[in-house]
């Protein structure tokens, strides 16, 4: 079951962390939620949710509400200030094997894709990290035991784009809109 808000259908279904998230960026904007509150609960849902590009456009329009200096610790906040204004981040994705599937041309349509995976918000600075998110079990797909490509995109960003710097899972995640996001190149991780 769905409902529109914003244009965009959020899911019903209070188990899912995005609506959970999505009723908080509600009763936020409507002056139901103090600052800290909003943050800090977002900030909880982001660190246990997998395959948030499942909802990425909610999840881009409640990051567009968040504020660095509520959403992150106070560690956190100096490692963002410290890094510097133009970086390398990384992507690691898992995609169904496709007979033939040429991975290259993902860099070439990048922005014009559909799929939220190739170009989620969850990026990092740890090229280690993102193999592993790469060779990890897909999850979100029907066949989780199906054969899969692991690729690690690299991307450049502008450090003044990005939503959040997190490191509390030892991530060096950075949280950026999919716009803001200049792909490099995509390598194919050998399993």
């Amino acid at each position: 079951m769905f409902k529109k808000v914003k244009n965009i259908p959020v899911p019903i279904n209070p188990e899912n962390d995005i609506s959970i998230a999505w009723t908080n960026y509600l009763d936020y904007s409507n002056g139901n939620l103090t600052k800290k509150w909003f943050n800090g609960t977002i900030r909880a849902i982001w660190l246990e949710t997998e395959f948030p590009s499942l909802y990425i456009d909610h999840w881009e329009e409640i990051f567009n509400q968040i504020d660095k200096d509520y959403f992150m610790t106070e560690s956190e906040n100096k490692s963002y200030q410290e890094l510097s204004d133009n970086l390398i981040v990384y992507r690691g994705i898992s995609i169904p094997y496709v007979e033939n599937f040429e991975y290259l041309n993902i860099l070439e349509n990048f922005h014009n894709l559909d799929n939220a995976k190739y170009c989620g918000l969850s990026w990092t600075t740890n090229y280690d990290k993102a193999v592993m998110f790469a060779k990890r079990s897909p999850g979100s797909y029907e066949n989780d035991s199906a054969q899969k490509i692991s690729l690690v995109i690299t991307a450049e960003i502008e450090k003044g784009n990005i939503f959040a710097y997190l490191d509390g899972q030892e991530e060096s995640e950075i949280i950026i809109k999919r716009e803001y996001v200049s792909p490099k190149k995509i390598k194919l991780i050998k399993e």
